[in-house]
């Protein structure tokens, strides 16, 4: 699963062209139940990672999700990330 920041452009949502940032998020190794969560943002244009979260705990992925989608919004406490 991967989640992106959109932009809001004359209405529209949009992808930004630049410093765009992905959350990406799956299970390795994929169908094993001795895999975990792995948790990555990046730097999209050259995929820089820029932190990683690995838990077989979905609910410390979500923590650390809701943590990086507000840090990635500016540290808005609004519900809408």
């Amino acid at each position: 699963m991967q989640i992106r920041k959109l932009e809001n452009v004359d209405g529209r949502h949009v992808i930004p062209e630049c410093n765009t940032f992905i959350i990406d998020l799956g299970w390795y190794p994929d169908s094993k139940l001795s895999g975990e969560y792995i948790l990555v943002e990046v730097l999209e244009e050259e995929w820089n990672v820029i932190k990683t979260m690995r838990s077989k705990s979905r609910f410390e992925i979500r923590d650390t999700l809701e943590i990086w989608l507000r840090e990635l919004n500016n540290n808005q406490t609004e519900d809408g990330f």
